[in-house]
């Protein structure tokens, strides 16, 4: 507890360099230990995932929406299948309506009772042609109204954006190799303070390696809270706590040098 409130204390002695410093570390250690879900949300942040085609499919109240959905998420050109909500699926067919003309007449019975956004993997537009009219051919145009496959125009936006373009090269490494170097720079910024109040510890208190641990102290803090919220949240991940353990290392080992020095 003492090397606890010595880290504490000396990160209120450096103020922004102290809270620049916790703020990297506690980034750090969640991305490392949220590896997974951090994957995830760089994936659907890739210019791919908002450029896939997609189309949508409207079905009356004689349809079992729990057997379509298996049906459709089974197929291997379909990345994903989403509800549409009543407001959206409603302003599709009051368009499809629209473009009948005044003459057609809809039965009660005809009303989408739901609908799905069908979203189909990146290169998947002809085979997507294909589901769509196995669909209108094994349900029934009486029972289904299907779109055209579109592609999302915000799709060419995010293609073209830098930062996007970044994340879909790099991935969940083009996100934790600059929270890395942001920590180091923290880190250096804060080492020599670290090492003033390490030297007045040892000086006034005959402790030994304060420094040391201090650092152990306040790292091991800050990655233990990561690791048991990701555990709570998503489970065990082995290779993030490897890869968290490794990393936060790395500076413990570096304090440790004037270990060599003493008997």
């Amino acid at each position: 507890m003492f090397y606890l409130k010595e880290w504490g204390a000396t990160l209120v002695d450096l103020r922004l360099r102290g809270l620049f410093f916790v703020v990297t570390a506690l980034a750090l250690a969640t991305g490392l230990a949220f590896r997974p879900a951090l994957a995830r949300l760089v994936q659907e942040l890739s210019p791919e995932a908002y450029a896939r085609p997609y189309f949508t499919a409207l079905f009356d109240n004689s349809i079992d929406v729990a057997e379509v959905l298996g049906q459709l998420r089974a197929r291997p050109e379909v990345a994903e299948v989403q509800p549409v909500g009543a407001r959206e699926a409603g302003g599709a067919l009051a368009g499809l309506l629209d473009r009948l003309g005044t003459d057609y007449r809809v039965k009660d019975g005809q009303l989408a009772a739901f609908g799905l956004r069908v979203i189909l993997k990146e290169g998947a537009k002809v085979s997507g042609e294909k589901l769509r009219a196995n669909l209108e051919a094994g349900i029934g145009t009486e029972h289904i109204t299907v779109s055209d496959i579109r592609e999302p125009r915000v799709g060419r936006i995010f293609g073209s954006h830098p930062i996007f373009r970044y994340l879909a090269g790099f991935g969940v490494a083009g996100v934790l190799a600059p929270l890395f170097l942001a920590w180091i720079a923290a880190y250096t910024l804060c080492f020599a303070h670290f090492t003033r109040r390490a030297w007045l510890v040892e000086r006034f208190q005959r402790r030994r390696l304060v420094r040391a641990k201090t650092l152990a102290a306040g790292l091991g803090a800050v990655a233990a809270l990561a690791l048991v919220a990701s555990i709570v949240v998503q489970g065990p991940d082995l290779v993030g706590v490897v890869l968290l353990v490794s990393v936060f290392s790395v500076p413990w080992a570096l304090s440790m040098r004037e270990a060599r020095w003493r008997v």
